[in-house]
């Protein structure tokens, strides 16, 4: 499992467009507790990950299946792939 710290990645860059995933939960009318639930956290955890950005890899893969998104790469690595830096 690795921890995704925006810190981290790119520069310090957020890795997660949190305007375009709020805007994803809404369009699957959905609250962000309910997916906070889905995902095993509360509604407070969910919050905080949100406005960090800081989320681990499992999370990312769970949100992608429960928001049914197609291109997680536009919501998760919002300027581009991930290097090995």
């Amino acid at each position: 499992m690795v921890y995704l710290a925006h810190e981290a990645i790119k520069g310090g860059e957020k890795v997660v467009n949190v305007d375009k995933l709020i805007g994803r939960i809404a369009e699957k009318r959905m609250t962000q507790k309910e997916v906070a639930n889905r995902l095993g956290m509360t509604e407070a955890t969910m919050t905080r990950r949100l406005r960090t950005g800081k989320f681990w890899s499992d999370e990312l893969e769970q949100l992608a299946d429960i928001l049914e998104l197609d291109s997680p790469g536009d919501f998760f690595w919002p300027n581009g792939s991930v290097s090995g830096n």
